[in-house]
């Protein structure tokens, strides 16, 4: 029985390569769709300070500075502009890197620029929870020829168990494979908007908009 289950997530997996290309912005989630709203106007005085990246298989820093300017442990650097309310956009400075969109929720940051799980790879629902807060639904998301921000891996997948348990693998996706080098075991449950994944007794919280996609790659607000 668990050999055939292996094998039907790795179909599933393989099933959702279609899913994966080159990074393409996506639509980012209006302002009413993430919670926690700042009370007061966005500016660059309040959005400045440094970030680094919640999740615990993801390390990557993000200092924006009252001038506009900002860097990435990463080596990026570029100047960033507040686009409304609540969206703050990074422009670095070669052109060869791309534009990164955020939502701004008060003491963080929401990558809304393709890191998203938006649709599960069976049906292409979004995050479909029931009235416990569980589900069955297997997440993908990849970069062909990149890397997700923070991580030597350009695939990530997040398969979601009736029973509230989670497993998360890292990799990379290629022509017609997958190679997956981590995986992480642990629980999740939901209420309020937030997925908390629970990994080696921490909590990993994870905003889920109103439509149900999965904002995974979130910076908090440490300085």
């Amino acid at each position: 029985m668990k050999r055939i289950l292996i094998l039907s997530l790795t179909l599933l997996l393989l099933l959702g390569l279609c899913a994966c290309g080159a990074q393409e912005p996506e639509p980012a989630p209006t302002e009413a769709e993430v919670t926690e709203a700042p009370t007061e106007a966005l500016t660059e005085e309040s959005v400045a300070g440094t970030y680094e990246s919640t999740l615990w298989f993801l390390d990557e820093t993000i200092t924006l500075n009252p001038n506009t300017s900002y860097t990435s442990s990463d080596g990026t650097k570029g100047t960033y502009s507040i686009y409304s309310a609540r969206t703050v956009i990074m422009d670095p400075v070669y052109d060869s890197d791309p534009d990164r969109q955020y939502i701004f929720t008060g003491d963080s940051l929401l990558d809304t620029t393709g890191w998203v799980f938006d649709e599960d790879d069976e049906f292409g629902l979004a995050f479909s929870p029931d009235a416990n807060g569980m589900t069955s639904q297997t997440f993908q998301d990849c970069i062909i020829g990149g890397k997700m921000p923070g991580s030597k891996y350009g695939w990530i997948a997040l398969i979601l168990e009736n029973d509230g348990s989670f497993e998360l693998r890292l990799g990379d996706r290629y022509t017609t494979s997958i190679d997956i080098a981590e995986t992480f075991e642990g629980t999740y449950s939901y209420a309020d908007s937030i997925l908390t994944l629970s990994y080696d007794g921490q909590d990993y919280p994870l905003s889920v908009t109103d439509d149900g996609r999965i904002m995974f790659l979130e910076y908090r607000k440490v300085a």
